[in-house]
């Protein structure tokens, strides 16, 4: 045969095995794809809420799309550029892109939860959508390849009124529109080209694109800024290698001799594209070769691996040889490699390398998937046969001999008769209808089992907090009288279709001082009438009214309390409903007004920008997720939990809970270490850890630690259950090393875990230095579940720790001045910003200039230890007599032979000192003056130090024994020694060999210090500190300061809200000549005003 530039159709019966092979396969998957339209996705995939899209989208939508790049670059070689030597390609590549962007189409339509509303992207425009821009980028090319398809199928229909074949008679009536169709198509195709072109090169880009938005979820292999222009270059290095693919296939199938004089020099482009797009991939993961971790999924690195391997470097290397290009075998194989390739990254970005992080089973496609994949697959590879059989698609040949005339005559005596055909269609439909019966069996099957596994993973009741009300209204000068501090983000709005999270909550006030009293920033519109759910921006309606906006909505509306800003449910309920569908749910506005101002907040900036700083997920039931048998060893609970959670016991060996040391930046002397641990520390507690390990252990958050030679590094003796325990019965051994306690039943307490409640937290720092609030003297038990006038946060608020003590990696937030590692700073300002009293009134400016000069803590946390007594003083002196242990007029112990004599103290005053961070640490062989008194923590700071402020603190005082030759405080083992024999030189010579410390063998008695810093029991500001607690009267007067002040004798300014406290600061003390009010603080001078007047 000889080639024939004119396009003609293949002279082979349409009807053959191959076909009717195809027909079935088709029905097989067309039954599943409509049994998913009837009854949903799930009844057919095995997607869920973790992986939304699967096969469908990775191997149908995004594989499709890339190996239908071949009409565009066709399209643009031939028609952009002028190469018409390669005409004869362009009307298969077009038939290619064509019938790969329909069923593109046509299985999204299946993949769509909604596929209903796939029509409605056309009318509502989502401008800042990727998946908006993809979806218009690809319908609008299905119509371009429609017209590129045109001038095939009229010229087709041309034949047929031609040939008088038949339809011929129906199609001569509409002869002439397809001939003026026809001519006006082949003057506007140049435009579509060119269009489709363009088109091209946006939505292959986006798709890549399309993965950015989930960082969290895409593996690091290929999670990168650069996939948009992988997925590009990747879409236009497939373009040939597929055209040679479908050219060589087709001829082959067809009884045709291969194009190799147009195929073997298309092949020279390839290795330019395909060059291009692997130099930017490896230099890409060169970039990025130190944020990588090949380890962590080998799976997914052996994957990268042969994508780059087998889909770029060998087919490169193959078309560097002119022999390949040549040879019609070795090019049908170098395609097939590149085409693999693409195929193969296209199911790694999506697949491969897709990781929800919540997830709670690995994604793999159902039967149904797999047979729906393979329905589209055949339903190509039928319409292609379908178009070249009946339209002119590929290049004629023109037979020129009798054996090629007898094989033409041959092919058509082989097409499938009649009645075999319905044969074999029959047998199809029969194969179909047992092949669906059984699949319903397995179907029903798997359902079951999926119920089951939902039924396992329901939420933690116990673990679960009650829904705290809405905070009562609060009164603020020019708010509404409905205002109120906080909100908890709970409706039924918000849960309706899921309930995976806990409710988020909303710091009302805080986010209105932070945008400075303008309520538009949340409120944006504003509705006109009680039907309107969509309102008019507020904005567009200030300046319809000439009036520019800015500054707080108080300033110019003083009747916000009987008009106030109009709620997010006025307008915002469930997304899509039906009287205005573009109008986004109650969900989606929260999200979009939240993030659209925190993801603007750069690092270390105080407002959350995580997803994870929010949300919380409500703790699976562990019922049935916990297998252990009749009686575990607290190892085996252990090693249950790490089962499931390999990366957590990973991650906890390396805290400062299990540690007991870690960085101490806020050390002074030591700022740069990381290697001062509790057990190095001196206190006026316990005295030592060390020599008394066995028992300290009992707050330790692990099995067996009691002396060096613990083992840090195994994770099977982390205590998951201590912080973890939801229902309250799970006790530690006091006096074995961290053990639980007998008759715990610990199979119970693992199937009920749950978040760390203040409950399990309090178990340890509620109980610390040898009683109940003997050490803090703000974490009394009441704090587990507080009044709300107790505590605002924990009370009012209902409030976790970690809402505060923040966790990254199990590492906690916070600073005990008795222990050295720091993971994280707690401060007031991350949530409350530096002018927290914004809303407060006339003295708001003067309240945000006290926050410069004094802690937050210093005045709403005006008492501690309120109901629980606290201890003030212990007398080691004392201990060791045979006195009655009396108790005092708190009835707590007054004597205790092992501690001496003890001083309890309830709702006491703190005492203020100034404090920068830092403090000073007593470490385990420092010399001290036993002249005068020993201070073990000394807070860090004083006047002239801008970064330090007046802090509460709680002083204990103690008298404890030291070596009186060496100058070093004693470490006496307690436990087996002084308290068996009450011998305090046995026992200090036996305490000082653990730690490795001379001894004299000569001992006495020395006063010391140590302060813990008061943060709980804050209350709100009604019972804060008023300026009269502080103040003299006589001092805080507007008109000393401001001269046209008369009348403004405000009753804020004579607020003394605890008389009976006499005097609360001892201004002398903290380096001032008088009241700073009086005499000048450091914020009034900062403002260049010199002193007051007096």
């Amino acid at each position: 045969m000889t080639l024939n530039d004119h396009p003609h159709r293949v002279t082979k019966p349409f009807f053959t095995f191959g076909t009717i092979t195809l027909l079935i396969i088709m029905g097989i998957g067309y039954a599943f794809g409509i049994t998913r339209l009837i009854l949903g996705l799930g009844s057919v995939t095995n997607l869920d809420n973790h992986n939304p899209w699967g096969i469908w989208i990775a191997f149908d939508v995004a594989c499709g799309v890339a190996l239908a790049a071949g009409g565009f670059t066709t399209a643009a070689l031939v028609d952009i550029f002028g190469r018409k030597k390669y005409l004869p390609l362009l009307r298969p590549a077009i038939l290619t892109a064509f019938l790969g962007y329909l069923w593109v189409a046509i299985a999204l339509s299946f993949d769509l939860g909604r596929y209903w509303n796939i029509w409605r992207p056309i009318f509502n425009w989502q401008g800042n959508s990727v998946l908006f821009e993809v979806g218009m980028c690809v319908t609008f090319y299905l119509m371009v390849l429609c017209v590129e398809m045109s001038p095939s199928i009229l010229e087709g229909l041309k034949a047929r009124i031609d040939g008088n074949e038949w339809g011929a008679a129906l199609l001569r009536r509409v002869e002439k529109p397809i001939l003026t169709l026809y001519r006006w198509v082949r003057i506007a195709l140049p435009f579509f080209i060119v269009t489709g072109v363009v088109l091209s090169f946006m939505h292959q880009s986006s798709l890549g694109t399309l993965m950015l938005i989930s960082p969290t979820k895409l593996s690091p292999l290929w999670d990168t800024n650069v996939l948009p222009v992988l997925f590009l270059l990747s879409a236009i290095a497939v373009g040939f290698p597929m055209v040679i693919l479908e050219s060589i296939y087709a001829n082959i199938s067809f009884g045709r001799n291969p194009e190799m004089e147009l195929l073997t020099p298309l092949t020279r482009f390839v290795p330019w594209f395909l060059g291009a797009y692997g130099l930017v991939k490896l230099v890409d993961l060169a970039v990025r070769w130190n944020t990588l971790d090949l380890l962590a999924q080998p799976a997914a690195t052996v994957s990268l691996i042969i994508e780059i391997m087998l889909g770029i470097l060998a087919p490169l290397a193959l078309l560097l040889n002119p022999a390949v290009r040549r040879s019609m075998g070795w090019l049908f194989f170098t395609a097939s490699l590149i085409i693999f390739g693409v195929v193969l990254n296209r199911i790694n970005v999506f697949l491969v390398g897709y990781n929800p992080p919540y997830s709670l089973r690995p994604y793999f496609p159902s039967v149904g998937e797999i047979a729906m994949t393979a329905a589209i697959v055949s339903s190509i590879l039928f319409c292609y046969r379908f178009f070249v059989t009946y339209f002119p698609i590929l290049p004629g040949y023109m037979p020129l001999s009798p054996e090629q005339l007898a094989r033409m005559h041959e092919e058509r005596a082989k097409t499938v008769t009649p009645f075999w055909t319905w044969v074999i269609r029959g047998a199809g439909i029969v194969f179909l209808l047992i092949f669906v019966l059984l699949y319903s069996v397995v179907h029903e099957e798997a359902i079951s089992s999926t119920i089951r596994t939902v039924t396992e993973i329901q939420r933690v009741q116990a673990a679960r907090p009650e829904p705290t009300p809405t905070t009562a209204a609060a009164a603020y000068p020019h708010r509404p009288a409905a205002y109120k501090n906080f909100y908890l983000l709970n409706s039924s709005a918000l849960n309706s279709g899921v309930d995976d999270y806990e409710p988020v909550g909303f710091a009302h006030r805080i986010h209105d001082e932070l945008t400075g009293g303008d309520c538009g920033v949340c409120h944006h519109r504003y509705a006109m009438s009680d039907d309107d759910r969509v309102g008019e921006d507020l904005k567009t309606l200030h300046a319809m009214m000439e009036v520019r906006l800015g500054g707080p909505c108080a300033d110019c509306h003083d009747d916000l309390a009987d008009r106030p800003p109009q709620s997010c449910t006025r307008c915002h309920a469930q997304p899509g409903e039906a009287d205005d569908p573009s109008r986004i749910g109650l969900k989606g506005a929260y999200h979009r007004q939240c993030i659209g101002c925190h993801e603007g907040q750069l690092k270390p900036a105080s407002a959350p920008t995580g997803c994870d700083d929010c949300h919380h997920p409500w703790t699976p039931d562990h019922e049935r997720l916990v297998s252990l048998g009749a009686a575990p060893t607290p190892q085996d609970v252990t090693r249950s939990c790490l089962s499931c959670h390999p990366q957590v016991g990973q991650d906890l060996l390396g805290t400062a809970h299990w540690r007991w040391q870690g960085f101490s930046p806020t050390l002074a002397g030591y700022e740069h270490r990381k290697d001062i641990s509790l057990t190095l520390m001196v206190n006026n507690y316990c005295i030592a850890i060390a020599p008394n390990m066995q028992q300290c252990a009992a707050c330790h958050i692990g099995y067996g630690k009691q002396d060096k030679d613990f083992n840090f590094s195994n994770p099977a003796n982390l205590d998951c259950l201590v912080c973890h325990d939801t229902t309250g019965n799970y006790r530690k051994d006091p006096l074995n090393a961290g053990l639980p306690a007998a008759g715990v039943d610990l199979p119970a307490v693992a199937r009920k875990v749950g978040r760390p409640s203040r409950q399990a937290c309090g178990s340890c720092h509620f109980h610390s230095g040898g009683a109940t609030n003997a050490k803090h003297g703000d974490l009394e038990p009441v704090m587990a579940d507080p009044k709300p006038e107790y505590d605002v946060h924990m009370g009012a608020l209902n409030m976790r720790c970690q809402n505060c003590h923040t966790t990254t990696q199990h590492r906690i937030a916070g600073m005990s001045l008795s222990a050295p590692a720091v993971e994280g700073r707690v401060e007031c300002g991350k949530c409350h910003g530096p002018t927290p009293h914004g809303v407060s009134g006339p003295l708001s400016r003067h309240l945000d200039d006290h926050v410069r000069a004094i802690a937050c803590e210093t005045c709403h946390i005006p008492a501690f230890a309120r109901e629980t007594p606290t201890l003030l003083r212990r007398d080691y002196s004392q201990a060791g007599q045979d006195r009655p242990e009396t108790r005092d007029n708190l009835g707590m112990p007054a004597y205790d032979k092992r501690f001496g004599a003890l001083t309890w103290g309830r709702n006491l005053t703190p005492v203020y000192l100034w404090f920068d961070g830092t403090r000073h640490a007593a470490l385990l062989g420092d010399t001290i003056d036993p002249a005068a008194a020993v201070v073990l923590n000394a807070p860090v700071g004083e006047k002239r130090n801008q970064a330090a402020r007046i802090f509460p603190f709680k002083l204990h005082t103690a008298v404890q024994p030291y070596d009186t030759e060496n100058k070093t405080l004693a470490m006496p083992r307690f436990l087996s020694d002084y308290w068996v024999r009450f011998d305090w030189s046995g026992a200090i010579a036996e305490g000082m060999k653990v730690v490795g410390l001379p001894y004299s063998g000569k001992y006495g008695f020395v006063e010391t210090r140590m302060y813990s810093a008061i943060h709980h029991g804050v209350v709100a500001a009604p019972k804060a500190l008023g300026c009269t607690d502080c103040h003299s009267t006589e001092a805080v007067h507007c008109v000393r300061c401001h001269q046209g002040a008369q009348g403004m004798d405000l009753p804020e300014h004579r607020r003394k809200i605890y008389p009976e406290v006499k005097q609360r600061l001892d201004f002398k003390a903290l380096g001032y000549p008088g009241d700073p009010a009086q005499v000048g603080g450091r914020f009034y001078l900062t403002l260049g005003r010199g002193r007051p007047p007096r």
